[in-house]
């Protein structure tokens, strides 16, 4: 017995669409999935070109140039990242 889905699974499937939907309703239901489909597709393809990195800066010797904040805070050396003071006998 297996979990695979075989012709008459989708046979069935079809029957009873036909039965709830009736024909008439099956081919705008189908169009209507279709154009779901298309719009998510595109989507997806838009959200994955937003997470791709433009292309950086490379200087003469093939090392990314990184812009640092001119104003940016840095922290002192007994500061941690967040700005408080580390615990006595731990650095």
């Amino acid at each position: 017995m297996g979990g695979a889905l075989r012709p008459w699974h989708l046979i069935v499937l079809l029957i009873v669409l036909i039965l709830v939907f009736g024909a008439s309703k099956l081919p705008e239901i189908a169009k209507n999935i279709g154009q779901s489909a298309k719009v998510m597709k595109k989507e997806m393809r838009e959200l994955t070109e937003d997470d791709q990195p433009k292309n950086p800066q490379i200087d003469q010797a093939g090392t990314d140039q990184v812009s640092q904040p001119q104003n940016a805070p840095q922290p002192d050396a007994g500061q941690s990242q967040n700005g408080t003071q580390p615990p006595e006998g731990r650095s």
